[in-house]
């Protein structure tokens, strides 16, 4: 059973506090560089998203995180693609 996804976002606004923490500003990249972060760093973000999110599920998920705190209402993904 995949999270809910308020639980994703949750879940992903923790892994990008985490990359900021090392010196990685997630928010600011274009799809492409997040499609290569993602791929990278593909076992991490499924282990903190609970789920086996593909690369294109995370660069999703990324783009729908709250900026300026407004939030964007995207579809959660329900299983593999």
């Amino acid at each position: 059973m995949y999270p809910t996804h308020q639980i994703q976002m949750t879940r992903l606004a923790a892994c990008q506090r985490d990359l900021l923490d090392n010196g990685i500003d997630a928010s600011g990249m274009d799809r492409q560089k997040l499609l290569s972060l993602a791929s990278e760093h593909l076992d991490y973000f499924q282990m903190m998203l609970g789920c086996d999110a593909t690369c294109a599920q995370v660069v999703r998920l990324f783009r729908h995180l709250p900026i300026n705190g407004h939030a964007s209402e995207a579809p959660t993904f329900a299983g593999p693609h």
